[in-house]
Order: structure tokens, then C-alpha cells, then sequence
């Protein structure tokens, strides 16, 4: 909704609306209204009809949690109140209520009756506070006359809520209505057209596939004749014909599952299944992911960082989970059990970065915060010796471990021994040879620990046995933001605020492309199998691209959300998204499609990881002091996603339905090649 501030500057907020509510009392019904607002009047083509804040917390309020809540407040348009006994005793859900009386107006908070007494007096103009019990004592004498409220009393009772209820359906309506600024006569008949409009195309798609079945029944028919009237000859061109009629029936079928996915989930996955097993091509595969797409809950929740976690990370095998927060402690983790193994106390401030040896035998710890790095022993969690660098933002060994890198935030990079910790060198940039003085942005370790390619305004590539800058990487118009290798050492990717990405030869500097953006460029890196190059800007959008040709083929945009920050799985075909909130995303790199959305944490999310052995788990570290381990069943094989498909629908595909969607004349067993 666009609004206007003190200037007379049009803004456009986050939120529709924030409904505030009481956990014990509202649990079931709150995520049921969020979720109606969300679909209601739903245009096909996206995700939400608008979008509603819910707090998902039901923890006292604090500073941290408290942070994020005024946040989500100042970027909504409507504050919803469900009102309740246990509401109105709710100091959070005071509180909110108070934020807003004090920052916003009354006139758009909107009462949402769920239980309890509301009474209103006409002689004092306000509500009776002696009959009244379902609303704060806060809301005392703000009203001048009595508001307009929605009875939802009548839901209580109702464990399945639907829009497909009329009760619930008219109520929806209404504050839709109300939150989106158009008449009630309007927006039904919106949501009505867009059910017939997505209907509609469904049908089309399903005429197009029989129009297909002809063609290729046509096709198949042909080949038969061939195979008659030529030997061998034939029977290699047949051969040829049905693979490829097998992959345009896997992608046509790929089609109707993605077509379903809005109405029918159930019939998208059998269809999906059904494409894949004609014939797994990428098209197939991704709309079996899509299909299965999933909320996954935690399957380990390790607690204990109070004030938040800031980091947390698989160590290279796998096997367990270094973190780190904002109670000055890292902690070594089992990541099969949750057991913790080890606790590194040292650090006088928050930790905010890890890093391990490839034989897993040291970890580096850093803090922004006391501005100093600490090598521990990871066997016995020993303190090995202590890094101290003014400004120090981060540390990372060098692949062979000899090494550490200590990058401080608008200083100097540094190498330091990594068994010893004495200071080795200062690595040159040419920026700072130019003017006296380093101001790094960026800087990491080239795979084959040689050279280190850094950020310090523009990017120079410096020689670690001596220090000395070897060469600038000049095309660049603004600031650098990024720098990153591809796994093989041959190219580096810069990211900048020209709105440009560009891709180098890593020996020698040349520019080989120009990755063009809409806007600026603020990470990119190659993916872990070199496959990709992914990019993120300034307006919260990941880019995908072709590492070989260098055409973009994705692009993921999380907003209304903010992206912090994102990391890609070991095979690089997903892409795990943390954003300025309590939700992280999974997409698929090749498409852009969201698969899964991970939840559990109550807070931004910080730090996502997969487990580098296999993508099969994701770690996420959040500011509420939760880290999370997340099972990522997508990762597995096709033989193991058409299990997974097995296990979510049992039966299959029905006479009807295979007559409908998938022809028999189209499954002809193609003949073994001669």
C-alpha cells in the first residue's frame, strides 16, 4: 500500500497488515487467517495476494526479539488485534499495542473478536472496561466512537479452517476489503476471476498436451513404418525417434504437474513421478522437486547462545557443527545427535566467524567485536594462541592450513603462520600503495593457497610467499564489493556497485565478461562445482548464471523480504536463501523455483550452510540463539526422490486420469538400439 511520510514522499510498506495476537489463546486460528489474506483474490502467477506479518514467538519480550517486532511494525499498513482474555493479559501483545497508539494511528487498527466480552458504552464514549474483557486496558479512551470489529468467535470451534467455508470465506473477505483498500462487491469478484482465470489455463494446458499426443502419435506411427521398410538402418533412426518422443513426453508431463501444483498438489506429484519415469530429464526432475515442495521444521535445534548465533558451520567431513554467538563462546557439535562435544571460551566479545583446517585438526575463531582471531585445538578445544588485529572482521586458513588470512573491515590483510601465530605479512594492494593506506572490503585465498585475491576499492591479485601485489584487475567504474575463485583457480568473479559483475582470468587479470545487473552488485562467487555464477544485489535479487557461457538462466527474488546472506549446496543445484526474518528459502539454481522454506527460528537468520559432503542437511544460525539442522531429503538421487514422491501419495495415477493425461498410445516400449 503506498502512504506518505512527513515530506509528502509516496513509500510503499512491507505489510498489508500485522496481526498481533495471544499464543495460548489464538495458536490455531491466527496462522489460518495469515495464511486465508494470503490467497484470497491470489492472482496465479503469484505467491501472495499481499502480505501479513505474524509473530510466531511466544517467548517474553526481549531486546533482540523486540528489534524485529518494531521493524515489521513500522512497515505495516494495518495493525490486526485478535482480541482475547488471554490477549488482553499479554504484555507482548500490549506492548505492540502500544508501539502503535504511539507511532501510527487508531483508526487503522482493526479489531479482530476471537473470544472473551466486548461492550461498548455509548455514554462515555469509550468500552466499558467492567464488562469488557477480551482487549487491553491500553486501548482505554482511544476510540471517540465505537470501531467496527470482525466476530470470529464462531472459528474457535472449527479446527480446519477453509476458505471453502462461507462463514470464513465472508469474513476474509471483509478485511481483505478493508486492507487493500477496495470494495468488499470488488475483491470477491476478483477472487472469483482468479480461480476461473487459473482454471482456464489448466485446461489450456491440457488441450495442448492432447494436441502433443497427436503429433507424436503421429511420430510413433511413422517411426513403425520406417523400422518396416529399412533394416537395421530404420531401427537405429526408430531407436533415435522414441528417445527423443520419451523426453518430449516427460517435458510435456512436467508441464501438467507444474499446472497442477495450484489446484491439485496430489495429481502434481503423480504426473511428476510419471515424467521422470518416462524419462529424468531436467525438466522432469525439477517439477518433482517443485511438487514435493516442503515446510521442514528442525530435525535438531542446538541451543544455548544467549543474546544470539552468529555463525554456524559444518566442518568438512560432516560431522559436526562448529558455532558461535553473541555470549562470546564457540561451541563443537555432534550433527548427528546435537550433542555438544566442546565449548572455546576466550573471546571478550561476540564470535562471529569459524573456520577449519581441511584435516579438521585447528580451528580458527574471530570476533569483529574484540577485534581478535583464536587457534584452538579441535580434538581437545585447547587454546593454541591468540591473533590480535585492529579492525579484524574475519579469519580463514589457507587450503594447506599453514596459513591464516585476517581480514580487518576497512584495513589491512594480513598473513599470519597458522601453527605458530607469528605475523608474516602485510599483502600490498595497489589502491594502497597509492595512497599510504589499506581499506579492504574483501579478500580470500585462491584454491591453491598461492595467491590471495583482495578488495581494497578496485581488486589486485597479491603473491602470499612475499606479499607484493602481482596485478590489478582493471574495468571496474565504482566501488568492488565481491571477489571470489572458481574451484579450479582458473577465473575470478568481482561484484560492484557499477551494476556489473565481470569474470577475469585468474593468472593473468583479463577481463573476459561483463555480467550486466539492473542495479548493484553486492556478492558473487562461483558455485562449489563450478557450474554457476551467482550474483546478489542491492534490491534483493540472486542472479544465476551460466559459468561456460556466461548467460544468466535464473533469477530468485525473495522479496518483500531482505536477503542477508546465501550459500550454495556442494552440487550446486540449490541455493539456500537467509533473510532479514525468521524464514530461510531453498531454490533450485537451474530454475529459480522455490522447493522448500525452513522454519523454527524466531528471529533474522544468519549464516546458512549445507553439509559439504553430500547438500543432504543445512545448518542456519539465527539471532534468536537458535542454530538449526535441517533434513534435506531434495538433494537425494532420482531413485530416492521417487520414493520420497511414493511415500507422500501412495497410489497412483488412475485410469482415468493416465487416459486423460498420459495416452496409451504414447508408451510404446521404444525398441533396443542395434
Amino acid at each position: 500500500m503506498n502512504t506518505r511520510n512527513a515530506q509528502g514522499a509516496t513509500t510503499t510498506r512491507r505489510y498489508r497488515g500485522f496481526i498481533s495476537y495471544s499464543h495460548a489463546a489464538d495458536d490455531r486460528l491466527a496462522p489460518a487467517l495469515q495464511s486465508a489474506l494470503h490467497r484470497f483474490a491470489k492472482p496465479w502467477y503469484r505467491l501472495r495476494a499481499m502480505r501479513v506479518f505474524r509473530d510466531k514467538t511466544g517467548l517474553a519480550v526481549t531486546p533482540a526479539l523486540w528489534a524485529a517486532i518494531q521493524k515489521a511494525l513500522a512497515d505495516t499498513d494495518y495493525f490486526i488485534l485478535l482480541a482475547s482474555p488471554q490477549a488482553a493479559q499479554s504484555l507482548w501483545v500490549e506492548r505492540e499495542v502500544d508501539w502503535w497508539l504511539r507511532n501510527r494511528s487508531a483508526s487503522h487498527l482493526l479489531i479482530v473478536w476471537t473470544e472473551g466480552e466486548l461492550s461498548w458504552d455509548r455514554a462515555a464514549k469509550d468500552f466499558s472496561w467492567t464488562q469488557t474483557t477480551a482487549l487491553p486496558r491500553r486501548l482505554e479512551r482511544v476510540f471517540q466512537e465505537e470501531p467496527n470489529h470482525l466476530d470470529l468467535r464462531f472459528a474457535k470451534s472449527n479446527v480446519h479452517l477453509s476458505l471453502n467455508q462461507p462463514k470464513f470465506f465472508e469474513a476474509v473477505a471483509g478485511l481483505s476489503a478493508t486492507l487493500q483498500g477496495r470494495s468488499l462487491d470488488e475483491l470477491i469478484g476478483e477472487d472469483i476471476h482468479q480461480h476461473q482465470k487459473t482454471m482456464r489455463l489448466l485446461r489450456f494446458a491440457v488441450a495442448g498436451f492432447a494436441m502433443l499426443t497427436i503429433a507424436v502419435g503421429i511420430a510413433v506411427f511413422e517411426s513403425w513404418r520406417a523400422k518396416s521398410m529399412a533394416g537395421k538402418v530404420a531401427g537405429a533412426i526408430e531407436y533415435t525417434a522414441n528417445r527423443e518422443q520419451r523426453r518430449a513426453i516427460s517435458r510435456e508431463a512436467a508441464k501438467q504437474a507444474l499446472a497442477a501444483l495450484e489446484s491439485n498438489r496430489e495429481l502434481a506429484i503423480l504426473l511428476a513421478v510419471e515424467a521422470v519415469s518416462v524419462d529424468p530429464t531436467d525438466e522432469a526432475k525439477s517439477a518433482l522437486r517443485q511438487s514435493l515442495f516442503e515446510v521442514l521444521s528442525p530435525t535438531t535445534t542446538l541451543s544455548g547462545h544467549t543474546g544470539g548465533a552468529y555463525v554456524g558451520r559444518f566442518t568438512r567431513d560432516g560431522r559436526q557443527v562448529i558455532t558461535g554467538g553473541a555470549d562470546k563462546v564457540a561451541r563443537i557439535w555432534e550433527s548427528d545427535s546435537g550433542k555438544m562435544v566442546l565449548e572455546l571460551r576466550g573471546h571478550t566479545e561476540g564470535v562471529t566467524g569459524v573456520d577449519v583446517t581441511s584435516d579438521g585438526r585447528r580451528i580458527v575463531t574471530s570476533s569483529r567485536y574484540d577485534q581478535t582471531a583464536r587457534v584452538w585445538d579441535a580434538a581437545n578445544g585447547k587454546g593454541l594462541f591468540e591473533i590480535k588485529q585492529e579492525g579484524l572482521a574475519f579469519a580463514e586458513f589457507s587450503p594447506n592450513g599453514k596459513q591464516i588470512l585476517a581480514v580487518a573491515d576497512q584495513g589491512d590483510a594480513v598473513l599470519w603462520d597458522g601453527e605458530s601465530g607469528q605475523r608474516l605479512r602485510k599483502l600490498a594492494s595497489a589502491y594502497a600503495l597509492m595512497r599510504g593506506a589499506s581499506s579492504l572490503y574483501s579478500a580470500s585465498f585462491g584454491p591453491d593457497g598461492t595467491r590471495v585475491a583482495l578488495i581494497d576499492w578496485w581488486p589486485t591479485v597479491c603473491d602470499v610467499t612475499t606479499g607484493n601485489a602481482l596485478f590489478e584487475l582493471e574495468g571496474h567504474t565504482r566501488q568492488v564489493r565481491d571477489v571470489g575463485y572458481s574451484p579450479d583457480g582458473q577465473w575470478l568473479v568481482t561484484a560492484s556497485e557499477d551494476h556489473t559483475a565481470r569474470v577475469w582470468r585468474a593468472d593473468t587479470g583479463k577481463s573476459v565478461a561483463v555480467l550486466p545487473h539492473n542495479t548493484e552488485v553486492i556478492m558473487a562467487m562461483f558455485s562449489p562445482d563450478g557450474q554457476w555464477i551467482v550474483t546478489g544485489t542491492s534490491d534483493d535479487v540472486v542472479h544465476v548464471w551460466d559459468a561456460v557461457n556466461r548467460k544468466k538462466v535464473s533469477e530468485i527474488d525473495v522479496r518483500p523480504n531482505q536477503l542477508a546472506s546465501f550459500a550454495l549446496s556442494p552440487d550446486g543445484n540449490f541455493l539456500v536463501a537467509a533473510q532479514e526474518e525468521d524464514i530461510a528459502e531453498v531454490f533450485e539454481t537451474r530454475t529459480g523455483a522455490k522447493v522448500a522454506a525452513l522454519m523454527g527460528h524466531t528471529g533474522p537468520i544468519r549464516s546458512p550452510a549445507f553439509r559439504p559432503t553430500d547438500g543432504r542437511y543445512i545448518v542456519t544460525a539465527g539471532l534468536d540463539g537458535k542454530v538449526n539442522l535441517y533434513a534435506f531429503d531434495l538433494e537425494g538421487t532420482t531413485e530416492q526422490l521417487l520414493a520420497l514422491a511414493r511415500e507422500r501419495v501412495p497410489r497412483q495415477l488412475t485410469a482415468l486420469e493416465r487416459a486423460h493425461y498420459l495416452p496409451a498410445t504414447l508408451y510404446k516400449q521404444a525398441p533396443v538400439r542395434p
